[in-house]
């Protein structure tokens, strides 16, 4: 069954705590087990019948948009980039106009 809910998942973060790993990728396309942690996520939302994801990408986003803008995943993937160096409510701020009431919010590394 399709959940008309869009999911937002924040990807923006500098990735400090996984550093120097983090200084090449963002902390999200770290692999697990042959598979970005970001993969996971998406699988999951996907799994429960969500098909729109806004990715809030930030730092190394340039890397997140081009691992995501294929668009084979079976969900539509957008992004917004409000700055490498906005905080999460900045995120949110920007992203106002682009989601409908309810939505879910979702980190991109858990």
């Amino acid at each position: 069954m399709k959940n008309k809910a869009q999911v937002v998942i924040l990807c923006g973060g500098r990735g400090t705590r996984l550093k120097p790993a983090t200084n090449e990728i963002p902390k999200p396309l770290i692999e697990l087990n042959g598979k970005p942690i970001l993969d996971y996520v998406i699988d999951f939302y996907k799994k429960n019948g969500f098909s729109r994801i806004l990715l809030c990408v930030g730092y190394k986003g340039e890397k997140i948009r081009q691992y995501y803008s294929k668009p084979s995943r079976g969900v539509k993937i957008s992004f917004s980039d409000a700055g490498e160096k906005a905080s999460m409510l900045k995120r949110l701020w920007k992203i106002r106009d682009e989601v409908e009431n309810t939505f879910f919010i979702s980190y991109g590394d858990t």
